[in-house]
């Protein structure tokens, strides 16, 4: 018998077709999954300790921006997140000794270091504080049972800051908000 030489013709066509169809299908999704993939890996922070979605400016970028000096001594736990759009805004955590919290804490509030033991200082209206908005995002504890100092600042003109300083551990915990506006 002889072959009809346009029927396997015609099949052979559509089948290539289909398979170009497919395979270029296929390279669109790989392309686009590897893009995704891309512009998730460079929006990821470079520095371990700045939280998800912060810039990828430095620490110490952040601290300029704000003319604020990091804290002078050894800190455990610090954390931070820096958008610099709008002028800026950042968000700082850590823990560290007494005395290391009250020499940073002197620069965005203005105040002497002495000064920190006033109990009107003492408050425990946490969770009115603009900074808890974002910061739950982070995992900021917010307990209306207990007393945290809070203090506002400005290290330079339109730099304003908010801190509340939980002390009922071993060393006090600082979570710093600051906006430029």
């Amino acid at each position: 018998m002889s072959e009809v030489p346009g029927a396997s013709t015609r099949s052979r066509g559509t089948r290539s077709r289909s398979v170009r169809f497919v395979g270029w299908s296929l390279s669109v999704i790989i392309a686009v999954g590897l893009a995704a993939l891309g512009v998730a890996w460079l929006r990821k922070p470079t520095d371990p300790r700045a939280y998800a979605g912060s810039s990828n400016h430095s620490l110490e970028k952040m601290f300029e921006r704000f003319s604020l000096k990091p804290p002078p001594c050894e800190t455990d736990g610090l954390r931070y997140f820096y958008d610099p759009d709008m002028g800026g805004t950042m968000y700082l955590r850590f823990e560290a000794s007494e005395s290391c919290v009250r020499e940073f804490l002197a620069g965005p509030t203005g105040r002497k270091v002495e000064e920190f033991d006033r109990p009107e200082y003492r408050r425990n209206l946490i969770n009115e504080l603009t900074m808890w908005t974002r910061a739950r995002e982070f995992g900021w504890p917010t307990d209306p049972a207990k007393d945290y100092l809070v203090y506002w600042g400005s290290t330079a003109p339109r730099t304003n800051f908010e801190i509340a300083v939980d002390p009922s551990g071993p060393r006090p915990i600082v979570y710093l908000y600051g906006f430029r506006v």
